[in-house]
């Protein structure tokens, strides 16, 4: 049992208008001998209807059309039957070319009569045999009871029917009905309507059988070609993350044409015809697909630093990594470190750690704050992203090596990077625990386009050794010694981006930036009774070595550590140049 039928015409010179196109009432004889074939294969066809004292009236239709055939164009036609009722039969109609371009869509409700008493039977009271379509799609709404008509309505035709225009029932068959609303509405409506200009008429039929039908149009309008330029043209854009929503905004291609050239198109057309206007058309660089598929799909960069000192900066430290992780840049946002972390305050969860102040260390709320920064700001220039502002400590830091650390103050000093590339970026910022060793790791999340990897080279300018500071104090045993504070060496380093292809050609070598650390002193605080010069238990030290420098890390803390995020080369040694920096420009002065 065939659930639909299709069958295929070809649209004959009667079936036409003055403009070629196939009229409306021609559209309706083809919706009823399709729907009398299908009937036909299904059992209930007219002669074998009346053989059961029954034959099918429509009394109600509505129809849609897209795009008006025209001569000598395929047509496919393709019809089903609806889910009956205590009243009708609904039956829908698809009109289409043969490439699947819509023509136009109907929804019939038809009413079973009896052929002595000309009443309505219930088709739920016959066995008609048709099949379950409850599975399918209605093409278009089936038509609903019109309202009555409020006043008198002015006559503007009249028509007195004919010899012609009665069918094997005896009726004024319904395509006359359409024939006649098309009469009614003259040339002049009709002419480029009918979807011939690009807008639909719609026409909606009702009546009883035996009654005069009644109707409503709505007739096609005049396109607004300016209005739909509107709708067509405008700027390329790229996919992007809607961070608030979690969803991708889709991409869509800019394209550009002038009013002038869609009216001389249209004007060119034949009524009902497809035009094409030629138009400049730009590609988004990043699609929809695009970034579905590669969303946070690829790791950039990972640094990842060994975190020291009091249990307070362990505490500021996660604390910090926990502000940032998540943070989510489009292409060409800038991330500020200092607003997601401050102000450091103990109203904010900060806690008492070691920390600079004047060039002294003292305990001050939020210290180690920094390491988050610094660590982050390793893992912007492993992943050859744009810095925007950076400024490095004062002194040397010991968790992390010369030139790749960024201090963060609250109304001071700022770390900010920028999404150079084309498509979303998310920092994961992870605190762990490992051997019973507290680390970061600041991950870098991303769509990688190529191979490329990066280097970062370090050259020391200049170095400032410390001096050592005896200072006798009252506070002391005669003889006895106390470290006031701890030394630094200072130093100047500039350092550099290599950029590698994945098969290790260099591809670029830029100047980053020059840092600049200060010394400090040593002082030893002294017990006036003793002679530093000649006492025994004064330790002989030599100002001029780093190697007891505290400031200078000379192990990588993470180096142990099986860790992507830990460079090979180790960035926290002294100040060496691993590899000479290549440029084909003159490296900016210090």
């Amino acid at each position: 049992m065939n659930k639909t039928y299709t069958e295929s015409f070809q649209v004959r010179a009667t079936d036409c208008d003055f403009e070629r196109r196939m009229r409306l009432d021609a559209l309706f004889i083809a919706m009823q001998e399709g729907g009398e074939h299908h009937a036909l294969s299904l059992g209930a066809g007219y002669d074998q209807m009346m053989a059961r004292g029954l034959f099918f009236a429509l009394a109600r239709i509505h129809v849609s059309t897209f795009r008006a055939p025209r001569q000598n164009e395929t047509v496919v036609h393709t019809t089903w039957p609806g889910e009956m009722n205590r009243f009708f039969c609904p039956r829908y109609h698809v009109f289409t070319l043969q490439d699947g371009t819509p023509l136009a869509a109907a929804g019939a409700l038809w009413v079973m009569l009896d052929t002595k008493q000309r009443r309505i039977v219930s088709p739920q009271k016959v066995d008609l045999g048709f099949p379950d379509n409850s599975d399918l799609t209605a093409p278009i709404a089936l038509p609903t009871r019109m309202p009555a008509l409020k006043g008198e309505a002015p006559q503007v035709f009249s028509r007195a029917p004919q010899y012609s225009d009665f069918d094997v029932n005896g009726h004024v068959n319904n395509t006359k009905y359409i024939a006649w609303l098309c009469d009614a509405l003259g040339f002049d409506a009709l002419r480029g309507a009918y979807l011939g200009g690009g807008c639909p008429l719609q026409v909606t039929l009702y009546g009883d059988p035996d009654a005069e039908a009644s109707y409503e149009t709505v007739p096609a309008q005049t396109v607004d070609l300016a209005a739909e330029r509107e709708k067509l043209v405008g700027e390329k854009v790229n996919a992007r993350y809607d961070i608030e929503n979690d969803r991708i905004v889709p991409s869509h291609a800019g394209v550009s044409f002038t009013l002038a050239d869609l009216q001389s198109a249209y004007d060119a057309a034949a009524p009902g015809e497809t035009f094409t206007v030629r138009a400049t058309v730009e590609r988004p660089e990043v699609t929809t697909e695009q970034l579905e598929a590669g969303l946070f799909r690829d790791e950039l960069s990972s640094y990842t630093t060994r975190v020291g000192g009091a249990p307070g900066r362990h505490k500021n430290v996660k604390l910090t990594a926990e502000r940032i992780t998540g943070y989510i840049l489009n292409a060409g946002d800038t991330m500020k470190y200092g607003p997601l972390v401050t102000p450091f305050t103990a109203e904010n969860g900060y806690s008492p750690a070691p920390g600079y102040l004047n060039g002294k260390t003292v305990d001050m709320i939020g210290g180690g704050a920094c390491q988050a920064s610094s660590t982050l700001y390793a893992a912007v220039l492993y992943a050859n992203l744009e810095i925007v502002q950076r400024v490095n400590h004062g002194y040397a830091s010991d968790y992390i090596g010369l030139g790749l650390d960024a201090t963060v103050a609250s109304g001071g000093p700022e770390f900010e990077f920028r999404n150079n590339t084309l498509y979303p970026i998310k920092v994961q910022a992870d605190f762990f625990t490992k051997d019973k060793k507290d680390y970061i790791k600041i991950t870098l999340l991303g769509t990688k386009t190529d191979d490329h990897y990066v280097k970062i080279v370090t050259e020391l300018i200049s170095t400032t050794p410390y001096e050592e500071e005896l200072v006798e104090t009252d506070t002391l045993a005669p003889g006895e010694q106390k470290v006031e504070q701890t030394p630094y060496t200072g130093y100047v380093v500039k350092t550099y981006r290599n950029v590698y292809a994945g098969d290790g050609t260099l591809l670029s070598s830029t100047y980053e930036a020059t840092s600049r650390y200060k010394s400090r002193n040593r002082i030893i605080l002294v017990g006036k009774a003793a002679d530093p010069a000649t006492d025994p238990n004064v330790p002989a030290m030599d100002p001029t070595v780093p190697g007891s420098d505290p400031g200078v890390p000379t192990t990588d803390p993470g180096a142990t550590m099986t860790d992507p995020g830990v460079p090979d080369v180790d960035p926290t040694q002294t100040p060496a140049i691993p590899e000479t920096p290549q440029t084909s420009e003159t490296v900016p002065a210090a």
